[in-house]
């Protein structure tokens, strides 16, 4: 798996069509009274990958640091672990939109498609 920024458009356009999806993991990390969730980089995963291994990073990382604040750790780490174990969230068409929309307001002409992760 590959992370989007690492693709040309190209790469990205063609492994869309041949049925790859975009997808994004979910941790988070407590200190006492305060619970921050964040959103990993964005992934290609083509049809055949699987997502374990990174999922399962993701995971750990919520469960190790994730359920130590009252009242919203354990929430937000069971939360992060249940996203990331089904195998992340497919961003596909949020991305695909962003494109389209970044193509309209402002096209350049042999220009790369620029996405934010």
């Amino acid at each position: 798996m590959k992370k989007l920024s690492e693709l040309t458009n190209f790469e990205l356009l063609t492994s869309l069509s041949r049925g790859a999806k975009i997808i994004q993991f979910q941790y988070c990390f407590s200190f006492i009274f305060l619970t921050l969730t964040r959103q990993s980089p964005l992934f290609l995963k083509n049809p055949k990958e699987g997502v374990g291994a990174l999922g399962l990073k993701y995971a750990i990382i919520s469960l190790l640091f994730g359920p130590w604040s009252i009242p919203w750790g354990p929430l937000r780490a069971l939360q992060s672990l249940i996203i990331d174990l089904r195998g992340g969230r497919d961003m596909t068409s949020s991305v695909v939109a962003l494109m389209k929309l970044n193509l309209k307001k402002s096209p350049k002409e042999g220009g790369e498609i620029q996405i934010d992760s």
